[in-house]
C-alpha cells in the first residue's frame, strides 16, 4: 500500500488470498506427503516412484494443490499471483510515468515470474515421480493407503481450491473485500478481470519456463539416462546442513539451556541481593550435632 497509495488494495488483496490459498495447498499437499511416507516409509523419489498410480483420490487431491500453487488459471493460487503481479506491474507504470524509469520493480517481476518457472518445474517433477511412472515396490499398490476421514479432509480442501480458482468473484474477492479495513486500503472501485489476456499472460511465461526447466534442463541435470533421479548439488552444501541442522542441534541446545540454567538460577540470585541489601545474618545457635540434641552441662 505504501508504493501503490490509491492501488493499494491490489497488492493487500492479493497478500491476504496468498496466505489463504497457500494454506489450503500446503494442507493438501503436506498431507498427500505424509500420506506416502507412512506407507513407503522414505521420501526417496527413486524408492516412492509411482506410488500414487492408480490412487485417484491421492492423484486429483495431489494434482489440484499442485495445479494452485503453480499458479494454473482456474485454481485458488492463480488468482492471488495475478493480484501480486497486477500490483508489481501498477507500479512498475507508475514508475515510467513519473520518473522515466522502473528500477528495482521491473527486476521483482522478472523475479516473481521465474521462481513461478521454478514452481511449475519442480511439482512438476513431482507429479511425474509419483503418479506417472510405473512403481518400483509392489507393496505400493496396496489399497488401503488412507483413512476415510483423511480422504475427506484433502478432498474438501482440494475442492475448495478449485472453487475458488473458477469463481474468483464469488469467492476470493469477497473473502479479500472483508480485510479492507483491517490492511488500511479502500475497497477495489473495480472488477479485476482474472482470465483476460492481460492478466493471463503472466502465469503463460512462468508455465513457460518451468516446461523449459523440466523437459530442458531437468533432463541432464537431476534425471539420469535410466530415469532415475540424482542430487547434482554438494550434498554437505545445503540449507539444512549449513544452516537448520546447526541451528537446531547445536545452537539452540545452547542457547536455550542457558537461558535454563539463569532461569534456574535467578531465583537465588534475588535472594542474595535482598539478603545483602536489606537483611542482616544472625547467628544461630547449634542444637544438634550428629543428629543427637546436645545439652549443656
Amino acid at each position: 500500500t505504501q508504493f501503490l497509495g490509491e492501488h493499494g488494495a491490489i497488492a493487500a488483496y492479493g497478500t491476504v488470498l496468498h496466505m489463504i490459498n497457500h494454506t489450503m495447498i500446503k494442507l493438501v499437499l503436506f498431507t498427500c506427503a505424509g500420506i506416502v511416507y507412512q506407507n513407503t516409509h522414505s521420501l526417496n523419489l527413486n524408492e516412492v516412484q509411482g506410488f500414487g498410480k492408480g490412487k485417484k483420490l491421492l492423484t486429483i487431491c495431489f494434482g489440484t494443490a499442485a495445479l494452485g500453487i503453480m499458479g494454473v488459471p482456474f485454481f485458488n493460487g492463480y488468482i492471488s499471483k495475478t493480484l501480486l503481479h497486477e500490483a508489481i506491474v501498477e507500479k512498475i507504470h507508475f514508475l515510467h510515468e513519473v520518473h522515466g524509469a522502473t528500477g528495482f520493480f521491473q527486476f521483482a517481476e522478472i523475479i516473481f515470474l521465474v521462481s513461478g518457472g521454478f514452481t511449475v518445474a519442480y511439482m512438476t517433477k513431482l507429479f511425474i515421480c509419483l503418479f506417472v511412472k510405473n512403481p518400483t515396490k509392489e507393496w505400493h499398490l496396496h489399497k488401503a493407503y488412507v483413512s476415510k476421514r483423511t480422504g475427506v479432509v484433502i478432498g474438501t480442501v482440494s475442492a475448495l481450491i478449485f472453487a475458488f480458482g473458477a469463481l474468483p468473484h464469488q469467492t476470493m474477492d469477497k473473502i479479500a473485500a472483508l480485510t479492507s479495513d483491517f490492511m488500511g486500503v479502500h475497497p477495489l472501485d473495480h472488477a479485476v478481470h482474472y482470465f483476460s489476456w492481460v492478466n493471463l499472460k503472466g502465469a503463460v511465461i512462468s508455465l513457460a519456463i518451468g516446461a523449459v526447466l523440466y523437459f530442458v534442463v531437468a533432463q541432464f541435470t537431476v534425471i539420469t539416462k535410466d530415469k532415475k533421479y540424482v542430487n547434482p548439488w554438494n550434498q554437505k552444501l545445503t540449507v539444512e546442513n549449513l544452516v537448520w541442522r546447526p541451528l537446531v542441534f547445536a545452537v539452540l541446545p545452547n542457547v536455550l539451556g542457558f537461558i535454563g540454567r539463569v532461569i534456574d538460577k535467578l531465583p537465588e540470585f534475588v535472594l542474595l541481593i535482598l539478603r545483602k541489601l536489606f537483611f542482616t545474618d544472625a547467628k544461630v545457635p547449634s542444637t544438634f550435632w550428629e543428629g543427637k540434641k546436645t545439652r549443656e552441662e
